[in-house]
């Protein structure tokens, strides 16, 4: 779904003139912009224009060869020289390298899954699986985020002690990949809208002095806006080794109940070489059996029976 906004987005080798990113904004020309370094020597930009889809021109979405790059982004920089915009803002638009012109589009509704086929074998990361709108900058970390959440279940779930693959806990590695990502990008994403909603009431005139007081009281308390905490300040390996350490006591558990099960099969059949028919057990015994054949039962309490069978 087309969420109303056109971008102009460029790469210019042009050193940054303040650290951090920026985001300017102008009631005179109704428009919010991004700009943020990528290197000592060269920042990108990103120009917002809230545009209808029947006149978003899609046909020319994409890169911009070289010299319509240079075109569009001269006649931008003379716009905004006229409407006010500081001069840090204008010089890099003429040093334009690489320029893009796309508009933004959101998933509706979500997926609520992003792992598929039989054998789970196809997985969604980054952009195919969320994409992002780009008023925090942190689409491509999201990505980044999934990649790594998916090598660290791999590496620890899915590979023998050898160092070979195998598919018998893929599984379950990639089904716990998205139940730690979807709600986590989610939330991004929230943010992420929500922050270009305060950036395009910041681009009309009306309460833009009361909305422009509000943001600079929030960074005073906080160094920063506090929507950019939640992406920038994550350590996503966190949530990973959690999520690893609870499978590990799942297939532990398993294993004891797995080898719980073959105890109490032993001892019933040990006592059928004693003589005794299973109707004549305890009904402590014959409870044990019965969650035994159905597995119907805490781990701890089929313990609870067997040591009671045992201590007879």
């Amino acid at each position: 779904k087309y969420t109303g906004v056109t971008c102009l987005m460029g790469i210019s080798d042009c050193p940054s003139q303040r650290r951090g990113i920026d985001f300017p904004s102008s009631t005179t020309s109704e428009f919010h912009a991004v700009y943020f370094p990528t290197s000592h020597n060269e920042q990108c930009f990103q120009i917002h224009f809230p545009l209808d889809e029947d006149v978003s021109d899609k046909d020319t979405w994409g890169n911009l060869s070289k010299a319509d790059g240079k075109e569009r982004f001269e006649k931008l920089a003379d716009k905004l020289r006229d409407d006010g915009w500081h001069e840090r803002y204008i010089e890099p638009l003429y040093e334009v390298e690489h320029a893009v012109r796309v508009g933004f589009a959101l998933l509706e509704p979500r997926l609520d899954r992003w792992v598929y086929g039989k054998k789970s074998n196809i997985v969604l990361v980054g952009d195919s699986a969320h994409p992002p709108v780009p008023y925090v900058g942190q689409g491509a970390q999201m990505g980044v985020e999934d990649a790594g959440t998916v090598a660290l279940l791999i590496k620890h779930l899915c590979m023998t002690p050898n160092g070979d693959f195998e598919w018998k806990n893929f599984n379950s590695a990639m089904n716990i990949y998205q139940s730690l990502r979807i709600p986590r990008t989610s939330k991004v994403l929230d943010i992420s809208k929500q922050l270009g909603s305060i950036q395009d009431e910041r681009s009309h005139e009306q309460n833009a002095e009361m909305r422009e007081l509000f943001i600079q009281g929030e960074i005073m308390m906080n160094g920063t806006l506090p929507e950019m905490c939640p992406g920038a300040t994550h350590n996503y390996k966190d949530d990973v080794m959690d999520a690893i350490m609870e499978e590990y006591c799942k297939q532990r558990d398993a294993t004891f109940v797995n080898d719980l099960i073959e105890e109490g099969e032993a001892l019933f059949d040990e006592l059928d070489i004693k003589g005794e028919t299973k109707l004549d057990l305890e009904e402590s015994e014959k409870e044990l059996i019965y969650h035994l054949q159905n597995r119907s039962v805490d781990p701890k309490e089929r313990q609870r029976l067997l040591d009671e069978v045992l201590a007879r």
